[in-house]
């Protein structure tokens, strides 16, 4: 992928690898004989679904063979292999910065972590992930500790979105439903992820795991389902971008991804006008997290979060007249007023705060 911004090209992006896995359902756990497939090389048909002014389409068909289980010992995978059919539509939309990914995949094979990785090339020691009101800086190489009573595993948790960036830039993948992350690095140290899209195990937990120090972490429960067996369809979306994470926009254009708007009502009789919008959010770093009527009041509660480690004001331009606003705690109780300038209404945030607004407007 060539970013046309800046001419930053991406090597090998979504390549699909897959590793056995002789964990449970608490963690990860390789074999011995530890081996990885890619889908490099791969035969299959790849054509072009939609081509025009809005958007354009294409979609890749293949089969990923892959060893049918772990062998007998749980040392090695299996000799014997099956065909799991893989669906890849790429799809790049009009005025948008996004490659969005939609893959489908049928699988017939058991004991196995299925990934998808994104070697970016770049040189950094750390990845970032979203996280609850704040972003995440971890490290790229994890320490390994195993002295410790669990040692850390090899992965990272994310909510929406990943990314690897440095003074030029970074590419960020956009995830729906898909929580886990690995750290990776090529030939050259450079840094990139893979984003696990599925694990097959057959257990709830087991206690030889050398990775977790021979000790279960629940019931040893044969959960033959946890294989996932069947069909699997999972979305997500490449940005690359210029400058660091908050002013390239990674936050808003997932959530624009994750929500986007409905633009047809559903009217029996046809099409009525829409109204206008509820309010706008001027405010770099600063983003929504939550929207509601206020529990005991007649009044709306603007719940916003600043990303940034600076301090951000926040400016709340609503479409109705504004009677009064307060700044308030997680509670809903009101703590100070605010200033309010016409529909206007303006809020501080220190670095990394989380602010509660309760706004009262006319009608």
């Amino acid at each position: 992928m060539t970013h046309k911004v800046t001419g930053r090209a991406f090597e090998g992006l979504n390549l699909l690898t897959d590793t056995e896995d002789v964990g449970d359902e608490y963690d990860y756990a390789p074999a011995a004989g530890s081996e990885t497939l890619t889908a490099a090389g791969a035969t299959g048909e790849v054509r072009v679904v939609e081509a025009g002014g809005l958007l354009g389409r294409l979609e890749a068909s293949f089969a990923f063979r892959l060893p049918e289980s772990i062998g007998k010992g749980r040392k090695r995978r299996a000799r014997r292999k099956v065909d799991c059919p893989v669906t890849v539509r790429l799809t790049l939309r009009a005025d948008s910065p996004l490659v969005e990914i939609e893959m489908a995949v049928e699988n017939r094979a058991r004991d196995h972590r299925l990934r998808a990785l994104f070697a970016a090339g770049i040189e950094t020691d750390t990845v970032v992930s979203d996280g609850h009101f704040h972003l995440e800086r971890r490290p790229v190489d994890i320490a390994s500790h195993p002295d410790w009573l669990q040692p850390p595993a090899d992965t990272h948790p994310q909510r929406e979105f990943s990314l690897v960036e440095d003074a030029r830039g970074g590419l960020a993948v956009l995830a729906r439903g898909l929580p886990e992350i690995a750290p990776t690095r090529d030939a050259s140290r450079r840094a990139g992820f893979a984003l696990t899209l599925l694990r097959a195990v057959g257990w709830l937990s087991r206690d030889d795991l050398p990775t977790r120090r021979m000790r279960n972490a629940g019931p040893t429960l044969a959960t033959p389902d946890a294989q996932c067996l069947g069909a699997h369809r999972f979305r997500y979306a490449v940005l690359p971008y210029t400058g660091d994470h908050v002013a390239g926009g990674v936050k808003t254009w997932s959530e624009r991804w994750r929500t986007p708007p409905v633009v047809v009502q559903g009217v029996v009789d046809g099409h009525v006008p829409g109204g206008t919008g509820l309010f706008a959010l001027r405010g770099e770093g600063v983003h929504v997290s939550a929207i509601k009527k206020h529990e005991s009041r007649e009044t709306l509660v603007v719940r916003l979060c600043n990303l940034a480690g600076a301090r951000r004001e926040a400016a709340l331009r609503f479409e109705p007249d504004v009677v009064g606003a307060w700044r308030a705690d997680l509670l809903e109780e009101r703590l100070c007023d605010l200033m309010t300038a016409g529909r206007e209404v303006v809020v501080e945030l220190g670095p990394h705060e989380i602010a509660t607004v309760e706004v009262e407007l006319t009608g």
